[in-house]
């Protein structure tokens, strides 16, 4: 096994766009975001979509996200994705380290999102969430099947 590298998060770029597509095409359950929805994500106020690389600059990860009105001050993480090599450094930690930070900065106060309830993925996430913020995330909608077969809806309240 390759030794780890460190992990940069920084905000999305334009140039990392064909990243994200291609990324959200191997997900099962993800819409691949057009260029322009991503182009419209980045004039999003406090640089809430986030991207990690190697400190190579390689592409490991990356996280979409959204404020959404209701609940008040709460963002809606719309994808959330990792390549190979970013699920085997540690990607979407840091990403999630860098979310609770800029919640934090902007008073963010839920977070919200939607998963495969019996997923790896979700697991894995929600025991990054549970090391992060000291809980786990409850559900509290099944999505239609219509928009999200099989996703169920999940809120974080932050301390």
């Amino acid at each position: 096994m390759p030794p780890k590298r460190d992990i940069i998060v920084r905000p999305v770029r334009v140039e990392d766009f064909q990243f994200i597509r291609d990324l959200a095409a191997r997900q099962p359950n993800f819409t691949i975001p057009p260029a322009y929805v991503l182009w419209l994500l980045l004039r999003i106020k406090g640089d809430i979509c986030l991207i990690a690389e190697d400190d190579r600059g390689n592409l490991l990860a990356y996280l979409l996200a959204v404020p959404i009105e209701s609940p008040e001050k709460s963002l809606y993480v719309w994808q959330l994705a990792s390549a190979e090599a970013g699920a085997e450094q540690g990607a979407v930690y840091q990403l999630l380290l860098r979310l609770r930070d800029l919640c934090r900065k902007l008073g963010t106060q839920s977070v919200i999102f939607s998963a495969l309830a019996d997923s790896s993925e979700f697991r894995v996430v929600r025991q990054h969430l549970s090391t992060i913020l000291g809980k786990h995330p409850k559900m509290t909608a099944q999505l239609p099947p219509l928009i999200a077969p099989d996703e169920a809806e999940f809120r974080i309240d932050l301390p």
